[in-house]
This record gives C-alpha cells, structure tokens and sequence, in this order.
C-alpha cells in the first residue's frame, strides 16, 4: 500500500475528517528523494481534529508532523482545512 492510501485508511475512522489529499510536490510526481508528504484535510471542526490528529496517525510512525506554519487561519467560505506535512524515511 503507497503512503497516500495508509494516510487515508488511518484518517477514516475519525468522523471529523470530510477528505485528506495530497498535496505539495508529491502530488503532480514532481517530488524529489527529500520531498516531505503534505497533505490537506478538510474537516468539520478544525480544533477537534488537531488534538485528535496525533493519536489518528501514530500508526504511520511519523519522523515529524507539524502544521503548515504559514497557514494563519481556515479558508473562509471552506470547510475547516488543516495543513499537515509528514516526513517519512
């Protein structure tokens, strides 16, 4: 199974994740050996999700995880979007 499709199957239980993609480089096949794998979730309720979020993916054993730092706020007009970038090895 890719990584695309792990991220997706541990995010799936949680009733406060509408849709995770991937997004970045990795996306369009552009990525390098160094690229990070950063995917967008869209969510019901952002807060909720974000303290849930490191229990939902300990599966994936991630190196790092961290919110896209340059994300201020949800995409008005949007269902609440989280920004999550995940190193894998």
């Amino acid at each position: 199974m890719d990584i695309s499709a792990r991220v997706t199957e541990v995010l799936a239980p949680s009733p406060l994740v509408v849709r995770a993609d991937l997004v970045g480089p990795r996306a369009p096949g552009e990525a390098t050996a160094l690229s990070a794998w950063d995917f967008r979730i869209d969510t019901t309720n952002g807060a909720s999700l974000a303290r849930e979020l490191p229990t939902l993916v300990e599966p994936l054993e991630p190196l790092a995880a961290q919110w896209d730092r340059l994300t201020e706020r949800a995409t008005e007009g949007e269902p609440n979007r989280l920004v999550a970038s995940q190193n894998a090895a």
